[in-house]
This record gives structure tokens, sequence and C-alpha cells, in this order.
């Protein structure tokens, strides 16, 4: 009977001291790397060290210019779209990839090492740009794309007032777009972005 409890006591023992060498394994192989399965924007950079990582994020965005194509309600290109002063913080999201892990805190970076091998984690670069600019630019857009509503009027005909009915218009969705712009340009490729619009119906009840 004693033989028999010593057993799965010797099996546990020795899963849990298997598990703790290949964890201590793991840390010292990812010793000054960022861990497995960790990207910033869609770009990989697990297994480098963060300058190399810097410079690996850098180059992915710098294939494609700061520009956006944006399409009209008709599916045609209108314009392309530059925002000035646009900058990337390569430095510092490589940087918070490599804190993963690395916070101070022993059980939460024994939590996110043992994460790092089965989930992956995807960081998103911050943009620094000039919002002025931006609105200008949705501005601009609208002002090329929108559609505007005729709305219902009294209109004086040989003396007399005639109703004229209304007719629908359909306008860019601001807000979304600006949105759209910027989730395209926090991504090193360049995207297609169609309009958000809403349509103004002029004879609603």
């Amino acid at each position: 009977t004693m033989r028999k409890i010593k057993n799965p006591i010797l099996v546990a023992t020795t899963l849990i001291l298997i598990g703790i060498s290949a964890f201590i394994g793991h840390t010292l192989s990812y010793r000054g790397l960022i861990l497995p399965n960790i990207s910033v924007s869609g770009v990989d950079i697990s297994g480098l060290p963060p300058g190399a990582a810097e410079q690996k994020i850098k180059l992915e965005f710098e294939k494609e210019s700061d520009i956006v194509l944006l399409t009209d309600f008709k599916n045609e290109e209108v314009e392309k779209v530059e925002i000035s002063g646009l900058k990337r913080d390569y430095k510092w999201v490589s940087e918070q990839a490599y804190k993963i892990g690395r916070s101070g805190n022993v059980t939460n970076d024994a939590k996110n090492r043992v994460e790092a091998l089965f989930v992956k984690k995807e960081l998103n670069i911050p943009l620094v740009y000039n919002e002025d600019d931006l609105n200008d630019t949705v501005e601009s857009l609208a002002d090329k794309v929108d559609d505007p509503p005729v709305w219902p009027r009294l209109v004086l005909i040989d003396e007399v007032y005639v109703f004229e009915k209304g007719l629908s218009g359909q306008v860019m969705d601001k807000e979304e777009t600006k949105k759209k712009i910027r989730e395209s340009l926090s991504l090193p490729v360049k995207h297609i972005v169609q309009i958000p619009s809403k349509t103004i119906n002029t004879n609603e009840d």
C-alpha cells in the first residue's frame, strides 16, 4: 500500500521538477530577448533584443509612405491623405514588449512567461500627429464626396406657395472616417479605406 502511495507522489514530484527546469531553461534562453508570440502592429518581434525589434518595426513601416488611400461611396479613389507631423514611437513600444514578463512581480512574470508560450500578444504602436491637420483633411474630403440633402421648402410661384419635397443625401461620417485613418496609420501596410457614410432622409414624417 505504501508503495502505491509513493509512486503517484514520485511522478507528481518528477513532473513538477521537469516543469521548473523547463521554465528556468526557457527564462535563460530569452535572457535579454523579447518573449515568444509577441508582435507589434502585426510585426513579429519574438526572440529579438529591444534595439533589433525597434529597427525591424521601423523598417516594416518605412516600406510604405504615410499615406492612406480613401475611396468615395462608389469605390472610386478620391484622395491620398498625408498627415503632417506623423510620428511612431518605435523605441517605446519595443521597450514595452521587452518588459512583458519582466515587471519585477514574480507571480505575474511567471504567469506572463507561461502564457507567452501558448498565447499570442499584440501591441499597438502609439501615433503622434497633428490632430488639427487630420480634422482639416477630413473636412476637405467631406467637401469633395458629400452629396448633401435638399430640404423641403415652400416656393413662391405665380403668387402661390408650392411645397417642394426634399431629396435625401449621403454624407461622410467624419468621426468614423478619422477613426479609420488612425487605425490604418497604426499598421505597416497601405490601406484602401471605404469612407463611412450616412444617409440623411429629408422626407421622413
